[in-house]
């Protein structure tokens, strides 16, 4: 256990930057409130030409299929205005189109993880669009699983 790094996957503070070979994340990026924000700080601590592993739930095939997908318009705000912890306003949203039999309050006072954005292979390259125009990952590969109930996407610094 002590190999371990534990830390806030977000923000990696844990980390030094340009420190890391690979980075690997399996279905912990939809819980993430600024992706852009966090994989922008991902490629910060990735040496040259490391990679970003994720496995993603793909929102039409899991229990989001009612989610409507994430828009550009969120993560860019998100982004703009550094919010990295989940507003109420998601967790109603969650409640609302994932499971209405819950109320945010009860979920905010258990701490309970939402998927706080909700994703499909299309609605996930928007997203690479914009980091790959900012110039933070250099490539990327996308790749859905047989049964389409996630996909696995690889970013290249």
């Amino acid at each position: 256990w002590g190999r371990y790094i534990i830390g806030d996957a977000q923000q990696l503070d844990i980390c030094e930057d340009a420190s890391l070979d690979f980075l690997f994340s399996s279905h912990v990026f939809e819980h993430f409130m600024n992706p852009l924000g966090a994989l922008t700080n991902w490629a910060k601590k990735l040496k040259a030409h490391g990679i970003v592993a994720c496995v993603i739930p793909d929102l039409r095939n899991c229990f989001d299929l009612r989610q409507p997908p994430s828009s550009v318009e969120e993560w860019l705000e998100e982004d703009r205005t550094s919010r990295w912890t989940p507003t109420r306003a998601k967790y109603e949203k969650w409640c609302k189109h994932t499971a209405p039999y819950n109320t945010p309050d009860n979920l905010i006072g258990r701490k309970y993880s939402i998927h706080v954005h909700y994703y499909t292979p299309d609605s996930i390259l928007l997203l690479v669009d914009i980091l790959m125009s900012r110039g933070v990952y250099s490539r990327y590969f996308l790749n859905t699983s047989p049964n389409n109930k996630d996909f696995g996407l690889v970013l290249w610094k």
